[in-house]
Formats: C-alpha cells, sequence, structure tokens
C-alpha cells in the first residue's frame, strides 16, 4: 500500500531551497488543501508509526508524540530551523487524514511544495 514517501531528498537535500519554502503566499483554504493528504488505511496508530519514521528518515528529531490526540511534533536544525507538526486523525472506517503544519526560521511555511512532496505516496 502506497503511504509517505520515505526519501532522504524531501524537505532540504533536493534543491528545495529553505528561502523558497516561503515565497509563494496562500490563503488559508487553499493552503489547508496543500498541507492534507488522505490515505486509504484505517489504522491510526500503524499511521502514527509511518509519520514517525518518515520524519526521522527526513532528519528530524521527534519532540512530541501525543499517540492519543494522533499529533507528533518534529524539529530539523540544519543550518536553519525547520518545525513540522503532523496531525493524524480518521475519515469514515477506512483513511486516515494526514496534514502536516511547518514553520522555517519561526515564520509559517506558505510554500506548497514542501507539503506536497512530504505527502507524496
Amino acid at each position: 500500500m502506497p503511504f509517505l514517501r520515505k526519501d532522504t531528498q524531501i524537505l532540504g537535500e533536493s534543491g528545495l531551497a529553505p528561502s523558497k519554502w516561503e515565497s509563494t503566499q496562500f490563503p488559508e483554504e487553499p493552503l489547508r488543501a496543500v498541507q492534507s493528504e488522505v490515505f486509504e488505511v484505517a489504522d491510526k496508530s500503524r499511521t502514527l508509526r509511518h509519520v514517525l519514521a518518515t520524519l526521522q528518515d527526513l532528519g528530524f528529531v521527534v519532540d512530541e508524540v501525543e499517540g492519543e490526540m494522533g499529533i507528533v511534533s518534529a524539529t530539523k536544525l540544519d543550518g536553519y530551523v525547520m518545525r513540522l507538526t503532523v496531525t493524524v486523525r480518521p475519515r469514515g472506517d477506512k483513511h486516515m487524514v494526514v496534514r502536516a503544519s511547518g514553520e522555517f526560521n519561526n515564520q509559517a511555511v506558505s510554500d506548497a511544495e514542501p507539503y506536497a512532496i512530504f505527502l507524496m505516496h
């Protein structure tokens, strides 16, 4: 089953210059749409494990996990500070919605590209 792509080139090493991550401003609703992806999996715990593994593969340090609430917070320090908060919530009986929200050097990431890459499956 396809899931979150575990590719170390995502979020920093693939030519996605961090300065580009702040370049495009989106209204709230369209930005929320690019921050989210629906996966065909019914198990929230399994989905959270995939999110944790993906973040760690990308060089993030997991700061906090609230499994009951479906929230994971992680930080990446690589000459810059990148923080991601990922939420996992059920949609119906057979799907999970994964939503990533990021900050780059204490400013919200409003460029669609890093979210799209992170959520590719």
